[in-house]
């Protein structure tokens, strides 16, 4: 964890907190398009239900990249967010998302814990 991201802890709770939100509503909406497929399966449709079952698995697997975006969306009016994303933006140039948001997100447990 850098210092620089250390110095943004609210607006990085909050990015992470946005991004669980969006990875969860992501996978609801993915597995209700898997139960949807299932069900046009069984009901005679199942090129309709093979059609949806693929769109939602490649939903599914483009969460990472929509959950940032959506965070970003949600937060466009907040500088100080801005500046949080801009220096996690330069922490991706030198590792993986998933590994600086691991990171973070295990960093934002231990300083709650720690603070609580």
């Amino acid at each position: 964890m850098t210092e620089e991201l250390q110095a943004f802890r609210p607006q990085l709770a909050q990015i992470v907190a946005v991004i669980h939100q969006a990875t969860a509503l992501i996978a609801v909406l993915s597995f209700a398009g898997y139960g949807l497929a299932v069900w046009l399966w069984f009901s005679a449709q199942p090129w309709l239900g093979l059609g949806i079952a693929t769109v939602s698995y490649l939903f599914f697997r483009l969460y990472p990249l929509l959950s940032i975006q959506w965070a970003r969306w949600r937060l466009a009016d907040d500088e100080m967010a801005r500046r949080a994303f801009a220096a996690l933006e330069k922490a991706w140039e030198k590792r993986s998302r998933r590994t600086v948001l691991m990171e973070v997100d295990a960093w934002l447990r231990q300083t709650s814990e720690n603070d609580g």
